[in-house]
């Protein structure tokens, strides 16, 4: 972090001396100059002038740190965000006034019998089983399971994967098993990442529920609980990975085998 703000001073405010660095940051000169040194050695600061500068490479890594900082901030206060009432679907008869006890069943906020839940609260109004009630006066933590996204790489068409098909029956069979795993009702939502993925479900019959999403809706759907499937070139995958690992940091990742599901 030290490293960054120096970086960013020296790029935003173009100090001429080390001293303003350090007495900007509140650091010792002698720290200012040890760390100058080594962010010199490592090609992000020109020190052969009379003021630092930052190198190309200086401002890029400065560039790719700070957006990183901002997606772990944003993650961070996201998780944090305290919430004081709810709209939840009523797994029963509720009246008004009457505890109640928060869970998530398929992606979905239910409010039900607050005995052995972790999440309760008041219920505001009366609702029949299914109708959608508020409550207020939350407390305890709400229980998500370990959000769960399984991958599977597409053949490019240039690379020979042109006429392949989705072995329907085999995903089938994997998706009862891990199910059956996460002990969880939750069902699968599965994902078509590109054109290539897409034509391949097409032709194998497939339905697939969302066509090549953004990351926010992948977050979204993992947030909630509900373990997604994606399916995609390589080149698709890893820029979807990439864009979610600094949002889900306990994102439970499966890779399936392409020879066992694509035919």
């Amino acid at each position: 972090m030290t490293r960054l703000l120096i970086l960013l001073r020296i790029v935003l405010n173009r100090p001429n001396d080390q001293r303003s660095i350090s007495n900007s940051l509140d650091i010792t000169p002698q720290a200012v100059s040890e760390y100058l040194h080594t962010m010199q050695d490592e090609h992000l600061v020109d020190l052969s002038g009379k003021s630092p500068v930052s190198t190309v490479e200086g401002v890029q890594m400065l560039q790719s740190s700070l957006l990183q900082l901002k997606d772990f901030v944003d993650s961070s206060i996201s998780r944090l965000e305290i919430i004081r009432s709810t709209d939840a679907i009523a797994a029963k008869d509720i009246k008004a006034g009457e505890t109640v006890g928060l869970f998530m069943n398929d992606g979905l906020l239910y409010a039900g019998d607050a005995d052995g839940m972790n999440s309760c609260g008041i219920a505001d109004m009366d609702g029949l089983d299914g109708e959608i009630v508020s409550v207020s006066d939350l407390t305890g933590v709400l229980d998500l399971p370990t959000p769960m996204m399984v991958l599977l790489s597409v053949v490019p068409a240039r690379q020979g994967g042109r006429g392949q098909k989705f072995d329907v029956g085999a995903w089938e069979r994997e998706r009862k098993k891990l199910q059956e795993r996460m002990g969880k009702k939750a069902s699968f939502r599965t994902a078509v990442l590109d054109i290539e993925a897409a034509s391949m479900m097409r032709r194998s019959s497939f339905d697939y529920h969302m066509e090549m999403p953004g990351p926010g809706t992948l977050l979204t759907t993992l947030q909630r609980g509900v373990p997604v499937f994606c399916a995609g070139t390589p080149f698709s995958i890893s820029k979807m990975r990439r864009d979610l690992s600094s949002h889900s940091p306990t994102l439970e990742i499966i890779e399936l085998d392409p020879k066992l599901f694509l035919i």
